[in-house]
């Protein structure tokens, strides 16, 4: 779980509020045998935050949030697949909702594993056929990625480079690993300039690095790299947000101005509404800071 909460604040701290993800791992608890050994057993964490759906023109109103009803469907779909005769059921301390081992066996309790292992066979077997095929070896990183084999990803991906350096898309996935699960600053932010070299366009390499220089403080790189988002996308209210909150930091005054566009551009959007809410919060305060 602290893995999952550390990925909501990254995502939350960038506008990403609209979130389900879930991860598959190994956990142990104290055993019960003669011997005191510890029992080995395998685990799924999930979490869920944000609109239930996505937005619509035709709504005019904000979509509703996910609640917890929408985490006890999700729980139950997730049993139908992995382990379907075990029954969901309240849990006895009120806490939530339990699926009982029962008369379950260790192959339905290994499905959402077993998942990703099918996937990765099936790249396995496509890039045997074809070994210098790039787009498998980016699949192959894709579902390693998924399942949390972090090293084996970025070695999957990797090799597609090698198949095809001229792919930018494989080279912003590689930033985003390098920095989000294994914390290599330099390694992070040379694969997202590659990406940008191969393909200038690319915002959403400008994005991701954009976000490291912010997150190691490097504001100066940030606002450079936030303004060609926007202005290459002037509507990209993403870029505008966090350059906003960036000038916060160095230049009270623009952020000010910024806000304020920002508040104009995004005011009416409906999947924008919590974040015109904190920007107006940022707004009064730095108003009020500045004596206006």
């Amino acid at each position: 779980m602290p893995g999952l909460v550390r990925r909501i604040e990254y995502n939350w701290a960038n506008r990403n509020r609209d979130i389900r993800l879930f991860e598959v791992g190994t956990v142990f608890r104290k055993g019960t045998g003669s011997t005191g050994a510890p029992e080995e057993w395998t685990s799924v964490a999930g979490v869920l935050t944000g609109a239930r759906r996505p937005p619509h023109w035709s709504e005019g109103a904000k979509v509703p949030d996910m609640d917890i009803w929408d985490l006890k469907q999700h729980f139950e779909l997730a049993v139908g697949l992995g382990a379907p005769s075990r029954d969901v059921q309240p849990a006895a301390n009120g806490s939530g909702w339990v699926a009982p081992m029962g008369s379950a066996g260790p192959l339905e309790a290994d499905a959402p594993r077993r998942l990703f292992e099918e996937a990765i066979k099936a790249y396995a077997k496509a890039i045997e056929l074809r070994p210098f095929y790039a787009e498998a070896h980016v699949g192959l990183g894709d579902a390693l990625a998924a399942k949390g084999d972090v090293d084996p990803a970025v070695a999957a991906y990797q090799r597609g480079i090698e198949h095809n350096p001229m792919n930018a898309k494989v080279h912003v996935s590689l930033g985003k690993l390098y920095y989000a699960e294994k914390g290599l600053y330099y390694e992070s932010i040379t694969a997202y300039k590659k990406a940008i070299d191969l393909d200038p366009t690319y915002l959403d390499a400008r994005m991701g690095l954009a976000e490291v220089y912010e997150d190691k403080g490097l504001y100066k790189e940030a606002i450079e790299e936030y303004r060609k988002v926007v202005d290459a996308d002037a509507k990209n209210t993403g870029a505008l947000y966090n350059l906003a909150l960036v000038y916060e930091k160095v230049d009270p005054k623009e952020s000010i101005t910024l806000w304020e566009r920002y508040i104009g551009l995004a005011g009416n959007l409906p999947a924008e509404k919590d974040w015109v809410d904190v920007a107006r919060l940022h707004l009064r305060k730095l108003k009020q800071q500045q004596g206006n």
